[in-house]
C-alpha cells in the first residue's frame, strides 16, 4: 500500500476509536476492514527501517497507475481548503464530445434513482434482444447492475460516490455528519429552480469550501457516465452512443424544468466523468470538483450536448417490452404500470389489443391510455423514515435532544440496509451508536401509522389512475381481468405487491387483479432476476417509445380516450 494511502486509512481508523462514557477508556467498534489491517502491518514494517528521502509528487494530471495526485496526498484540513492551490489536472473536454454520436445503433439509457441508478443499452437493429447487459455494481467494485446514488465527504475533503460511499460513512460513524443520500429527491421535493444556488450543507461538506447541490448532482451523474461507458467498452461498443434518461412523471412546470436541468447535468457529467474516470474508487478531493465545476461553467458552450438525446417518462419505459399472444380471438385488455422507487411511484394505463385479423400482422398492439401518467411522490423513502421513526419510537428516544439527534442520524445511515433485512428475514435485531439493542418485527412494524398511511395512498393513486382513464363504456368493451406490473426497487414491498392482488371496482365495474411478469423475451435468467427494478432502463433504451398514432385503429373503444403508443408483433 502506497504510504499516503496507509496514511489516510490509518487516519480514518483512528477517527472511529472513541471514549468510554463510564470507563473513560479508548475503544474500537466494529471489524477492522482489510484495507485497515494491512495499513497497520505496513506502519509496523516502516518503524523498523531507516528513514529516506520521500518521491516528489508527479505534476502531470495523474500518477504512473493512473490516480490522481490527490489520492497518495495526506489527508487535507479544513484551512488548507479554503485556499486550496489550482488543481494538477486538466478537465478534459473531448473534441470527439462534440460531434453526433459514433455509433448510431446503440441507445444508452441511464436511470438516475434516489436510491439506486442503473444503465441499459439496446440496438435499432436489434430491438428484440436484450444482451447489452450493463452490469453498473460490478464496475464499481461491488456486485449486480445498479449502485448507490449516495455521496460522502471525508473530513479530509475527500469525496467518494456509490457503494464506496456507503461503506465509508457506515464504517466512521462520525458524530453530526451525514451522507448526501437520495440525490434525485432535490429534484422531486425541492423548490423549482433552487437546486444550483442552494449550498450543500456543513453537516455534509465538512470543508470550508463551497459546494452546491447541483455540483454533487453533476458529480454523481459523472460517476454513473463513466460506468456505464466503462460496461459499454467491456462489450465491444464505442462510448460515443446517443444516451436518455429516466423522467419521473413529475406534474406542471416540474416536468419541464426537471427535463431540462438533467439534461444540462449529464453535458456537464459527461466532462467530469472523462476527466476523473477510474478516481471514483480513491476519492476526489473537495476543491477539485469546485475547480473542475467552475471551469465546465466558463466553458459551457463547449458541452457535448449532441449525446444527450431525451427524458423518457418511467412508466412508459416501464411497460411490457413483449406481449405474448393471450387469446385464439379478438380481445381487449387492461394493462397498470406502477413503478415505485425510492422518490416517487409512477402509474401508466395502456390497453393490450389482440387482433388475429390484422392485415399488418400486428397480431398484438400495446397502447397507451391517454393522460394517465402519473406519480405520488411518496416511495421506498417512506418505508426508510418509517422504520426510523418505529425504532425511536419504540425506545423512546427524544430526538430534539443531542443525543437523541445523534442516534437519529445513526439509524438513517443504516436504515435503508436495515430494512432489507427486516423485509427479507421477517424481522431486524439492531444495535444504536448508544449501544442500546433491540428487535423489531415485520408484522409489528407494518403495523405502523406511516406505513398504513402509505399503503393507502398507493391504493388511492391507483384506483384514481384507473378512473381516469377509462368510463363505464370502456370497461364493458375489455376483459374483467385488470394485469399489473410492478417494477422498480420498490416492486416487492408488501403494500406495492397488495396493488397486484384482489378486485377493484371502478365506474361500478368489477375487474379481477393479476400480475403480470413483464421480463421480455429471450432476455437471460441473470437479467430475468433482476428485471422489476432494471425495467425503467431497458424500456428507456427501447429503439421504438410510446408516441402518438392514429386513434381509427383501436376499434370499439373510444378515441377520446386512447392514445396509441409502440406496436409489438407476436
Amino acid at each position: 500500500m502506497e504510504k499516503a494511502d496507509a496514511r489516510a486509512v490509518l487516519a480514518n481508523l483512528v477517527e472511529r476509536i472513541e471514549r468510554h462514557a463510564e470507563s473513560g477508556k479508548l475503544r474500537l467498534d466494529g471489524v477492522i476492514t482489510s484495507r485497515e489491517f494491512e495499513a497497520l502491518q505496513d506502519a509496523l514494517a516502516e518503524l523498523g527501517r531507516a528513514p529516506h528521502q520521500a518521491t516528489p509528487l508527479p505534476l502531470s494530471p495523474s500518477g504512473a497507475d493512473g490516480t490522481s495526485p490527490s489520492a497518495h496526498a495526506p489527508p487535507a484540513t479544513s484551512a488548507s481548503l479554503q485556499s486550496a492551490p489550482a488543481p494538477r489536472w486538466t478537465l478534459k473536454f473531448d473534441p470527439n464530445r462534440q460531434k453526433a454520436p459514433v455509433d448510431d445503433d446503440v441507445i444508452l439509457c441511464l436511470d438516475f434513482g434516489t436510491a439506486r441508478s442503473k444503465a441499459f443499452a439496446r440496438r435499432r437493429s436489434q430491438p428484440g434482444i436484450y444482451d447489452l447487459e450493463l452490469a453498473l455494481g460490478e464496475a464499481s467494485g461491488d456486485e449486480g447492475f445498479s449502485v448507490a446514488s449516495t455521496v460522502w465527504i471525508e473530513s479530509s475533503g475527500d469525496v467518494f460516490v456509490g457503494h464506496e460511499a456507503l461503506a465509508r460513512s457506515i464504517q466512521q460513524r462520525h458524530e453530526g455528519r451525514q451522507r448526501l443520500d437520495s440525490l434525485k429527491d432535490e429534484l422531486t421535493q425541492g423548490i423549482l429552480g433552487g437546486i444550483a444556488g442552494t449550498p450543500v450543507d456543513s453537516s455534509v461538506n465538512p470543508t470550508t469550501t463551497l459546494l452546491h447541490q447541483g455540483d454533487l448532482i453533476s458529480f454523481y451523474l459523472g460517476y454513473l457516465t463513466d460506468l456505464a461507458e466503462r460496461e459499454l467498452e467491456r462489450l465491444g461498443i464505442a462510448p460515443y452512443v446517443l444516451r436518455r434518461f429516466a423522467l419521473p412523471c413529475w406534474e406542471g412546470d416540474r416536468r419541464k424544468w426537471g427535463e431540462d436541468l438533467l439534461k444540462d447535468h449529464l453535458a456537464r457529467a459527461q466532462v467530469l466523468a472523462d476527466t476523473f474516470r477510474g478516481q471514483w474508487n480513491r476519492g476526489v478531493k473537495v476543491s477539485d470538483i469546485r475547480h473542475a465545476v467552475d471551469q465546465i461553467e466558463a466553458r459551457k458552450n463547449e458541452l457535448p450536448r449532441l449525446l444527450i438525446d431525451r427524458g423518457v417518462l418511467e412508466p412508459y419505459a416501464a411497460g411490457p417490452q413483449d406481449v405474448e399472444p393471450a387469446f385464439d380471438s379478438r380481445r381487449r385488455q387492461l394493462l397498470m404500470v406502477v413503478d415505485c422507487g425510492a422518490g416517487t411511484t409512477d402509474y401508466a394505463l395502456f390497453v393490450i389489443v389482440q387482433d388475429p385479423d390484422d392485415k399488418n400482422d400486428e397480431f398484438v398492439k400495446l397502447w397507451l391510455v391517454e393522460g394517465t401518467a402519473g406519480a405520488l411522490r411518496q416511495a421506498g423513502n417512506v418505508v426508510d423514515r418509517a422504520l426510523r421513526m418505529s425504532i425511536l419510537e419504540r425506545e423512546q428516544i427524544e430526538t430534539r435532544s443531542v443525543d437523541g439527534t445523534r442516534i437519529s442520524q445513526g439509524i438513517e445511515r443504516e436504515e435503508r440496509l436495515w430494512k432489507e433485512a427486516l423485509l427479507r428475514d421477517g424481522f431486524l435485531r439492531y444495535t444504536l451508536p448508544n449501544d442500546r439493542e433491540g428487535t423489531i418485527t415485520e408484522e409489528e412494524f407494518l403495523q405502523h401509522r406511516a406505513i398504513t398511511t402509505f399503503g393507502e395512498q398507493l391504493a388511492a393513486k391507483f384506483a384514481e389512475t384507473l378512473a381516469s382513464g377509462t368510463s363505464a363504456q370502456i370497461l364493458q368493451k375489455v376483459e374483467s381481468e385488470l394485469l399489473v406490473v410492478l417494477t422498480g426497487g420498490g416492486s416487492s414491498l408488501p403494500m406495492v405487491r397488495r396493488l397486484a392482488e384482489g378486485e377493484i371496482t371502478v365506474h361500478g365495474v368489477r375487474l379481477h387483479r393479476r400480475r403480470f411478469e413483464a421480463s421480455p423475451r429471450g432476455a437471460s435468467a441473470r437479467l430475468g432476476e433482476a428485471y422489476p427494478a432494471l425495467a425503467v432502463a431497458v424500456g428507456g433504451a427501447a429503439p421504438d417509445l410510446p408516441r402518438e398514432r392514429s386513434l381509427k385503429d383501436i376499434v370499439g373503444l373510444a378515441a377520446t380516450n386512447v392514445q396509441p403508443t409502440t406496436t409489438y408483433k407476436s
